[in-house]
């Protein structure tokens, strides 16, 4: 039965990715939400807390946020907090327009990191909402003017951008517009409770002074934020507009952000779920929001399956595709892409992007790909995760990097191993499995040049 069980978990993830996001979408496609805003504006202080970014995107996003600024009318300041060298932040200075709405703070300790530097802006900041925005993000003003009318907590959905035109970044601008689409524009219309974001997210600094500021030792200061607020009885509303963000252009940088965020939402569920537990939301509301936490589950699910087909080529040998559970397994796994084919084309056809009408399966294709080559690291950071061990918060590299990441060769490898054992002692279903998955390493490299 090892091959079966092996086998099974590995079908498990995928259903349960599947089942998941099509859920959200058939049951959310016919409604509709309304965002409740105020009628008067409030003045904004937008915080940038950032470190090691290249110069080239902070004076983009400081221009960005000026003019923004200007033309929506909303009073307002920049805040930069830079964990940077002297020099670097001179220069900076020397490439940015003196105007009395930009401050620009060094700190020289970095304690905390990013969380540190989101304290110290919280504790500087001179009007009565904080926007929080990332390096490379912009806002429009009319997005901003919408922000401005935000009653406690309010978010702009993300909405990318691309810089290079690589195909990892194509993939990645589709991941996280389908994430943005399902987790931010439908979700709440079904009711269920949005998590904040690190971009895009403002928040009264009353409702700031109840949470006590960011905790130092979170990866995921945006998810622990928000579940720090779901205990209160804060609501964020969803705002008609966009925060646009860039996305990783190759594939360490998409390794690094995916490896972050798999152990940042796991370290909320394990150390912070009873915020969520303990929620004033309804049952249904609080399994789901605690369900959404632990999507990085199913790439550990994957792996253990994966793991468990070695011994099962060793116990199990000589075991044929067309074996009755096998074929129901295949049976399976064609509904199953075929339901996820069915939801994908309804986002194509409503999320204003030419490209993902142009390009669906190819993208479709390219992200199961990215999502094999990456299982392994992201199946160790969801179970450090899960077993409340510690990880150095590392930035997504923003700047092209060409050659090699290190997933290609190690993800190949075992691949490459399994379907020479499975081969050899004549196990189908595994050696078809195994083959499937080392096409996705292979095709990354190739494609990746």
């Amino acid at each position: 039965m090892l091959t079966e069980v092996a086998l099974l978990a590995i079908l498990l993830a995928l259903a349960w990715n599947t089942l998941y996001n099509a859920s959200i979408v058939f049951l959310a496609m016919d409604r509709s939400y309304v965002a409740k805003l105020g009628d008067v504006r409030s003045s904004i202080t937008i915080l940038v807390a950032a470190k090691n970014e290249p110069i080239e995107v902070l004076e983009a996003t400081t221009k960005n946020v000026v003019d923004a600024l200007q033309r929506s009318g909303v009073v307002g300041e920049l805040l930069l907090v830079l964990d940077d060298d002297p020099k670097y932040v001179a220069q900076l200075l020397s490439r940015t327009p003196r105007d009395p709405r930009i401050v620009v703070v060094l700190r020289l300790n970095g304690v905390g990191r990013k969380c540190g530097a989101l304290n110290l802006g919280y504790a500087l900041a001179r009007y009565e909402n904080l926007l929080l925005l990332d390096a490379d993000a912009r806002i429009d003003p009319r997005t901003l003017d919408r922000l401005a009318r935000c009653r406690d907590v309010c978010i702009a959905p993300w909405r990318s951008y691309g810089v290079y035109g690589t195909w990892i970044e194509e993939t990645t601008r589709f991941l996280t517009d389908l994430g943005s689409w399902l987790y931010y524009l439908l979700r709440p219309r079904l009711g269920l409770y949005p998590y904040t974001l690190g971009s895009g997210t403002i928040v009264r600094k009353e409702v700031l002074e109840e949470v006590g500021g960011w905790r130092l030792d979170v990866v995921h200061d945006d998810i622990w934020l928000g579940s720090e607020l779901a205990k209160r009885g804060y609501v964020p509303t969803i705002v008609d507009g966009w925060c646009y963000v860039s996305t990783p252009s190759t594939l360490r940088a998409a390794r690094i952000q995916l490896e972050r965020w798999s152990f940042g939402a796991l370290e909320i569920a394990t150390r912070f779920g009873k915020n969520i537990l303990s929620a004033p939301l309804n049952a249904l509301t609080k399994f789901e929001a605690y369900l959404y936490l632990l999507q990085a589950v199913q790439s550990l699910i994957a792996f253990l399956g994966f793991a468990t087909c070695f011994p099962a080529v060793l116990f199990e040998p000589s075991r044929n595709l067309f074996e009755p559970p096998f074929l129901a397994m295949m049976g399976i796994a064609v509904a199953l892409a075929v339901l996820n084919y069915i939801a994908l084309k309804r986002f194509a056809n409503s999320f204003e992007e030419p490209l993902y009408r142009k390009k669906l399966p190819f993208l479709m294709g390219r992200a199961s790909a990215l999502s094999a080559t990456l299982m392994p690291f992201l199946a160790i950071n969801a179970l450090m995760g899960l077993l409340g061990k510690r990880i150095s918060f590392r930035i997504t590299p923003k700047r092209y990097e060409r050659g090699l990441d290190v997933s290609i060769p190690i993800s190949a490898s075992m691949y490459l191993a399994l379907a020479i054992l499975a081969i050899l002692f004549g196990n189908q279903p595994i050696a078809l499995v195994a083959l499937c998955y080392l096409a996705a390493p292979i095709y990354v490299a190739l494609r990746i040049r």
